[in-house]
Order: C-alpha cells, then sequence, then structure tokens
C-alpha cells in the first residue's frame, strides 16, 4: 500500500479536548475499527454494555451533527440588546405606515382633477356613431 498508514482511533490524540474524553473516543473509535470488543472497552473503561452503547451513540450522534451542512457565513449575531430588534420591527412598521400615507396623499391630489376634467370630450377615442347617437341626430 502506498502513501501515508491511516490513522484511525490514534488520530484522537491530536485534538483538543480533555484527556479521560480523548480516552472515551478512542475506545469506541476501536470498537467501530473491530480492533477491540465491546467487552475489552467495558472493562477498560469501567462501564456497563448499556452505558456503553449509550456513550457510541452519543459520540455517533455528535459527530453526525456536527458534520450536517450548514449556510455559507458567519451565522447572524443577535443584537447586543433585545430592544435592537424591537426597535427595527417598530421603524419597519412605521416605515410602511408612511409609504401607505403618501400614497393616500397623491390619490387626494390627483381625484380632483379628475372630477373637474369632466365628461370625455371629441378625441377620447369614442367613435362618430357613437357621438351622434349620444346627440340624437343624424348627418347634416
Amino acid at each position: 500500500m502506498r502513501g501515508r498508514v491511516p490513522a484511525g482511533p490514534e488520530y484522537v490524540e491530536k485534538l483538543q479536548g480533555p484527556a479521560d474524553a480523548k480516552h472515551r473516543l478512542e475506545i469506541i473509535l476501536r470498537t467501530l475499527a473491530g480492533t477491540c470488543r465491546v467487552q475489552e472497552a467495558c472493562a477498560e473503561l469501567g462501564v456497563s454494555e448499556a452505558r456503553f452503547h449509550q456513550l457510541r451513540q452519543e459520540a455517533l450522534q455528535a459527530a453526525l451533527d456536527g458534520l450536517a451542512p450548514r449556510p455559507p457565513g458567519r451565522p447572524a449575531a443577535a443584537p447586543a440588546d433585545p430592544r435592537v430588534a424591537e426597535l427595527e420591527r417598530r421603524q419597519e412598521a412605521l416605515r410602511l405606515e408612511l409609504l401607505a400615507a403618501q400614497t393616500r396623499e397623491e390619490i387626494a391630489l390627483v381625484l380632483p382633477r379628475l372630477a373637474q376634467a369632466g365628461p370625455a370630450g371629441p378625441g377620447d377615442g369614442e367613435g362618430k356613431k357613437a357621438r351622434r347617437r349620444r346627440q340624437g341626430g343624424r348627418r347634416p
């Protein structure tokens, strides 16, 4: 076999953490690799088989959770003061309220001009026949 010798449970020594936790993890990995039997691991750790299986399950679940994909980038930091989030929500509500008020003002300014313009006059797209019918007459 070419290349480096694969690092198995011995890789745990390079990790940072308490020595007793590293020892437990190494034993669990050795049982998964098949180099240590569960009964031997239980004797070395001083736990029952049920507790060993529980430890192994917790270690594997933590590893799986740590390898789950996450959204890229840094997680959004929570505001230092909880009032900041409330103020931001209030600011957004006020911005929307202002926009609605400005829209209502524009409508109020345009409507009187439309009312003063009166009914549609010639050249508004109404045909000659329709105008005559409305006026009640025929061609002179």
